[in-house]
Order: structure tokens, then C-alpha cells, then sequence
């Protein structure tokens, strides 16, 4: 899936934004290099305890 990056707490985790309009949330481990908020990603889904989670997420290059 690819989203948009809506907020980043202290602690790493935060909200992805899809183009749906679904809103994923996420946790810093799941992060596999850095991102701030607006930037697009690339990410998985996974579930945990009947909740979906974001994961394995990756920034995309910038189209020019």
C-alpha cells in the first residue's frame, strides 16, 4: 500500500494516511528507515489483536 505520513510521535510511532482515506497506524520497529510527517511511504498491512497495523514501511523517491 502507499500512504502519506500524517504524524510522528516522540517515541516513533504514529498515523499513516491512505489514499482511501483509512488512517493505519503505526510503531517506530516497524519502520525501516527514517521518515517525517508528509512524506509518502510504502508499506505493508499486518494484524494484531483484531487491529491493523502498518509495517515494513519504506519512504518513495520523490517524482520530479
Amino acid at each position: 500500500m502507499v500512504g502519506i505520513i500524517k504524524k510522528v510521535n516522540r517515541e516513533g510511532s504514529g498515523i499513516i494516511a491512505t489514499a482511501n482515506g483509512e488512517k493505519v497506524p503505526f510503531v517506530r520497529s516497524d519502520v525501516l528507515n527514517p521518515i517525517k510527517p508528509g512524506e509518502r511511504v510504502a508499506f505493508s498491512l499486518r494484524i494484531a489483536k483484531g487491529k491493523m497495523f502498518a509495517w515494513n514501511i519504506v519512504p518513495m523517491p520523490v517524482k520530479h
